[in-house]
């Protein structure tokens, strides 16, 4: 058979705000190139390889904040390797709807098809291979079509935007389940939607794999550690997958406790002996947490802290916070007045709540108010 090779991506968000940002402008304008690097990786990665396929399952162009500058970035990406057939499955986030830059089909090059929202099929005489795919037309679509093989060839892939759903749960965003798949000949279905990378195998008579690849590059916070897309391989064996790394920098959250620390600079050994082993290249969400000295003031020292970091090679580095005072509750519950009452009350409220994320919450709240309610004590000695 005539080799049949491919990249799958999808969830790249060009130009898309960023949610939960802390770092400056600046830092943020330097972001969003990061973005704009991570598919110039990706189109490097096909032309080197000379992949005969590139799928890209929705969610590429984000249709309300996308610039003319940014398409025009695409497309000469995108020109770059004209031998590869490009096929996009628009999403929710860059739907094929009024307004789009994808109803411009003069500005796309003629290697890169864009599929509407009727499913289109795509027959590849010489690798025997048929390409089906569909893509939405509105930021909503609550009801899905399936595809049906009217050209059934040999090797069958099929490339959407949708969420892979148990049946009978819905979703607001085209919904699917395995067993829509399970009577059709396809050996892999492109999915994009969900940004982690993901897959199912069915266990029908092609052993269809459903993969969705997952965000190249962290969209946000949530997005942590390693980013990947997929470098597929169809033989006559079955399908072979491998996870690729293409992404500029990762997020990472460090959780350290600090309780034993009694001087910043146990802080910064503490934070240093966690995160050593660790990329310099990528962004850190540092959370202190603990029993914290009350001599330490945290929060005031965080620009000492982000400076000795950043001399360690540690430049994107953003400080929190979640400590709190080291208290003798005890000690206080025995004294009379507003303080004891205090404790009383919330410790109250940790014993009526159920919910361990909302427990949580009271106890910082009690810690914090503790804190408020002793300095304004000590104000009045």
């Amino acid at each position: 058979m005539k080799k049949i090779e491919w990249l799958h991506t999808a969830d790249l968000h060009l130009d898309r705000p960023i949610a939960g940002w802390k770092g400056t402008a600046d830092q943020l304008m330097v972001r969003y190139e990061e973005h704009r690097d991570t598919f110039r990786r990706i189109i490097s990665f096909v032309e080197d390889r000379k992949l005969p396929l590139l799928f890209i399952a929705g969610d590429f162009i984000e249709h309300s904040a996308a610039t003319k500058s940014t398409i025009r970035f695409v497309i000469e990406q995108l020109e770059r390797i004209p031998s590869t057939q490009v096929f996009i499955a628009p999403g929710n986030h860059d739907p094929y709807m009024e307004g789009s830059y994808y109803l411009r089909s003069s500005i796309w090059p003629k290697h890169v098809h864009i599929f509407g929202g009727e499913w289109e099929e795509h027959v590849d005489s010489s690798r025997k291979l048929l390409i089906s795919g569909r893509g939405f037309t509105s930021f909503l679509e609550t009801q899905s079509t399936l595809p049906r093989l009217h050209n059934n060839m040999e090797y069958n892939i099929c490339v959407c935007h949708g969420d892979l759903q148990a049946p009978g749960q819905g979703s607001q965003y085209f919904p699917l389940t395995e067993q829509d798949f399970f009577d059709q000949a396809f050996d892999y279905v492109a999915l994009g939607h969900i940004h982690k990378a993901g897959q199912v195998q069915l266990k029908n008579k092609k052993k269809t794999i459903i993969r969705y690849a997952g965000s190249p590059e962290a969209q946000n916070w949530k997005e942590l550690g390693r980013r990947t897309v997929t470098w597929g391989k169809l033989r006559s064996k079955g399908v072979q997958l491998e996870e690729v790394s293409l992404h500029s920098r990762t997020y990472e959250k460090v959780e350290i406790d600090i309780t034993f620390c009694q001087t910043r600079q146990e802080v910064l050994e503490c934070m240093l002996a966690e995160i050593k082993k660790l990329s310099k290249e990528s962004y850190y969400r540092i959370q202190w947490g603990g029993r914290r000295d009350l001599e330490l003031s945290l929060e005031h020292e965080k620009t000492w802290y982000s400076n000795l970091l950043a001399e360690q090679g540690f430049q994107n580095v953003w400080l929190e916070d979640e400590t709190v005072p080291d208290f003798d509750l005890e000690q206080y519950r025995q004294q009379s007045g507003l303080v004891s009452l205090f404790i009383e009350r919330m410790e109250l409220n940790l014993k009526q709540e159920q919910d361990e994320e909302c427990r949580q919450l009271i106890k910082r709240a009690m810690y914090k108010g503790l804190e408020a309610l002793l300095v304004k004590e000590l104000a009045h000695l």
